[in-house]
């Protein structure tokens, strides 16, 4: 790839670039919590949320993982395509979900920003 010139070689990172398929994506948050027991209130709010996510078309499960030594917390809300999660992001307001998520938001604003971002989701074995 040194060889070629730098035009094609912006060809090339753009066939490559391509030929991920958006199958499955994820809602992500990431942000920190402080101590172990806002980490736990922050695991019943989100667990509270789990009934509103199950009545959006597309829905798959919801991930959580912690980091207990800088209490960092991410959450990857899963939707098995792209047009479920556009609906979800149409529909959140509406069905409660930003409503219930305020808490866990208002927590977290405590011990630095909030990050929302969305993934295309894949289950890779190695």
């Amino acid at each position: 790839l040194r060889q070629l010139r730098p035009s094609t070689l912006f060809l090339v990172n753009r066939t490559f670039a391509t030929v991920i398929p958006i199958n499955r994506v994820a809602r992500v948050l990431r942000f920190h919590v402080g101590n172990r027991e806002n980490g736990i209130e922050c695991d019943r709010m989100l667990k509270d949320t789990v009934p509103l996510y199950k009545t959006i078309d597309g829905y798959v499960k919801i991930e959580r993982t912690i980091c207990k030594s800088e209490w960092a917390y991410e959450v990857q809300i899963i939707f098995d395509s792209i047009g479920s999660f556009k609906g979800y992001m149409d529909q959140k307001e509406k069905i409660g979900i930003k409503s219930k998520m305020a808490g866990i938001r208002e927590l977290a604003e405590a011990y630095g920003p909030v990050y929302e971002g969305a993934r295309v989701y894949d289950e890779i074995d190695i």
